[in-house]
């Protein structure tokens, strides 16, 4: 993917700082975007990666005289797409802090540049990202960029979220003061609303083949014989959330199903992903195979091998089975 604005003119201008040491040239650039997003569903859409994590550290590119700024972007939480906790990857926004080109070999003092308004993401905050693959001059190898410029950008502050919608004039944030047609509309304004706007979204589209653990249930014989269990936070293996969802543990006789509601194939892969690679280096003692039901990723854990083999026998043509 290409960077595709269209800059028109530089509409505000104003300085910033204490003494001439540390003044630094605000300039808002107006631009009408390549894409733009009206809501959170249309976001994850469109989405290849959705992450939270935080900026760790920042370059500036400049590229035909526009800045761009590369963030080395660290993986918190993953709610779309292939990447893990800990990966690090290459987030590029336009704008940013740089010393623009006078003439050839003469540079000028530095400047800020923000897209509409917006700056770039903060060294060292927290955000939320709806990103898609980018490829271009500016960087050697892949990147993503937000979707809509700064619209798929969502920074945390103390769990509240910042957007072009709600800011706090007592609080720090970024400046944001898009034009009006590109605010998106019924955003949450705090962290938890928002991951759980994230994984329904799109689920009313696909409410037939939506399941849940009350229809997990109904798959089984003899429900008198199932019951839900608390999760034991002693086991570090199966357990602990995946992709931030909390399992749901139904036992049956001898054998658990570790059950994690998720919304797509491809948070199933990610969740997958995810355990093996959390479990890589742990040593497993309980027999285990995996199994989705529609959305649900269910660990069927014992540990009698004779017992989970007899339940696999049983009820293998309610589930489809996961490979590993």
């Amino acid at each position: 993917m290409k960077i595709k604005y269209l800059f028109f003119i530089f509409i505000v201008c104003f300085l910033v700082g204490c003494n001439k040491s540390n003044q630094v040239l605000s300039i808002n650039t107006s631009s009408e975007l390549n894409e733009e997003y009206h809501s959170i569903d249309e976001l994850k859409n469109e989405s290849n990666l959705i992450v939270e994590g935080r900026v760790h550290s920042q370059e500036v590119i400049v590229y035909e005289g526009l800045p761009f700024t590369v963030s080395e972007f660290h993986i918190i939480n993953n709610y779309k797409g292939d990447i893990s906790k800990g990966d690090v990857i290459s987030v590029i926004e336009t704008g940013g802090i740089y010393k623009p080109e006078l003439e050839q070999g003469v540079f000028g003092d530095k400047v800020e540049m923000k897209l509409n308004g917006v700056k770039v993401m903060d060294s060292k905050d927290d955000y939320i990202l709806f990103l898609k693959t980018f490829s271009g001059p500016q960087l050697a190898n892949q990147g993503y960029i937000p979707l809509g410029a700064y619209q798929g950008k969502f920074k945390i502050v103390e769990s509240t979220i910042k957007t072009l919608n709600n800011q706090e004039p007592n609080i720090q944030v970024v400046e944001q003061q898009a034009d009006e047609e590109y605010k998106m509309k019924n955003i949450p304004v705090n962290k938890e609303e928002l991951i759980t706007t994230i994984r329904s979204a799109g689920e009313k589209a696909n409410h037939d083949i939506h399941s849940n653990v009350t229809n997990l249930k109904e798959q089984f014989e003899n429900q008198n014989n199932i019951s839900e269990v608390e999760i034991d936070p002693e086991d570090k293996v199966f357990h602990p959330d995946l992709l931030g969802v909390t399992p749901t543990v139904l036992k049956i006789q001898d054998v658990e199903l570790v059950t994690f509601e998720l919304y797509s194939e491809e948070d199933i892969a990610a969740a997958v992903k995810a355990f093996e690679e959390r479990t890589a280096t742990m040593e497993i003692t309980n027999f285990y195979e995996l199994y989705n039901v529609n959305n649900l990723l269910i660990f069927i854990v014992s540990d009698d091998i004779n017992q989970l083999k007899k339940f696999e026998n049983k009820y293998n043509s309610k589930m489809e089975k996961v490979y590993r």
